[in-house]
């Protein structure tokens, strides 16, 4: 009985290898960016049975699955990606750029589809965060202004002091 199922399990895992015809790895893996900057994930595509044997002309679809701008997906000859309509080029890579106006963190995915079966890659993590607000400063001549009322101040204070002492 034990064998049996043993039997069973590598015969399975052999039928998943062969029907998955694709291995996708989407880089970078997290990233932080500020809210209307432009980001860019690389899917690389490549034979899991051929080790690291690139895929050309495969068609990957760039979605994000999670986050504040959940839903939107890559869009062939859109200028979005690169090479432009999102298959993947002679070394198996392709590059989807998008940004957001959103703060958040968002969770994307690359997948292609083979037999009608869409095969996905790992996961990433986009966080989306606001910009630093400026810290307020002094030009210089608000800095000679500031320097001036001051000594004028001191000059009173000190006169008030020995007036009084």
């Amino acid at each position: 009985m034990y064998k049996r199922f043993q039997i069973t399990k590598v015969l399975s895992l052999i039928a998943v290898l062969f029907t998955v015809s694709a291995c996708i790895d989407l880089e970078p893996d997290s990233a932080f960016n500020f809210l209307g900057e432009e980001h860019t994930f690389t899917a690389t595509v490549v034979d899991p049975i051929g080790g690291e044997d690139p895929l050309f002309n495969v068609l990957l679809t760039f979605t994000v699955t999670s986050g504040p701008n959940e839903g939107r997906t890559s869009v062939p000859f859109s200028g979005e990606c690169v090479p432009d309509d999102c298959r993947t080029n002679e070394i198996g890579q392709v590059s989807w750029t998008y940004s957001s106006d959103v703060v958040g963190i968002d969770s994307i995915v690359a997948t292609t589809n083979v037999n009608d079966e869409d095969i996905p890659s790992d996961t990433v993590i986009k966080f989306w965060q606001a910009a630093p607000r400026p810290i307020p400063t002094l030009s210089q001549w608000g800095l000679i202004a500031m320097a001036g009322i001051l000594g004028i101040v001191g000059f009173i204070v000190i006169r008030k002091r020995n007036l009084t002492a």
